[in-house]
């Protein structure tokens, strides 16, 4: 299962480095991909993983979500 997350707030790659430690603190995801350009982050998980849990997690780094895509 894979989703696209696209993060308002994101400036440099310390900001990236946050981003995909927090996600890849989820038991199911098996590794994230960011993408500094874009401003987004795909994660590659076992299993799937509620939208409202990986909003939750991004926020409370100090960034916004602007939407989530299933790929």
């Amino acid at each position: 299962m894979k989703k696209k997350i696209f993060i308002e707030g994101m400036t440099c790659n310390k900001c990236s480095m946050h981003v995909k430690e927090a996600l890849e603190e989820f038991d199911s995801v098996m590794f994230s991909e960011i993408d500094l350009e874009e401003k987004s982050a795909i994660i590659h998980a076992s299993s799937k993983i509620d939208n409202e849990s990986i909003i939750d997690k991004i926020y409370r780094l100090g960034y916004s979500v602007v939407s989530i895509e299933e790929m």
